[in-house]
């Protein structure tokens, strides 16, 4: 399984806020930068309490593609943005 966790300062000095987010094998997008644009395309979600978050990897290859998370790796493709979709059946990317 694929976890993504995000740590924030609270209100509180010294305080921090954990969210951890697990994702299922095959329920996420790949997208990727292009170059043309010059800047990533910003991603939001209906619903407050599932946004869609994004992780960001060491390499940028290729233009926006689809992949399977479970092949991502297998194909030997580097890829730059990760959007999960699957957590619930009305989260959507745009």
């Amino acid at each position: 399984m694929h976890g993504l966790v995000s740590y924030r300062c609270s209100e509180e000095p010294g305080r921090y806020a954990t969210t951890e987010l697990w994702l299922k094998p095959g329920l996420y997008v790949a997208t990727e930068l292009w170059l043309e644009l010059g800047r990533a395309r910003s991603l939001r979600n209906d619903r407050a309490s599932a946004r869609a978050r994004s992780l960001r990897s060491d390499r940028a290859l290729a233009r926006a593609r689809s992949l399977r998370s479970d092949r991502a790796g297998r194909a030997g493709r580097a890829l730059g943005r990760y959007i999960p979709t699957g957590i619930g059946s009305d989260l959507v990317a745009t």
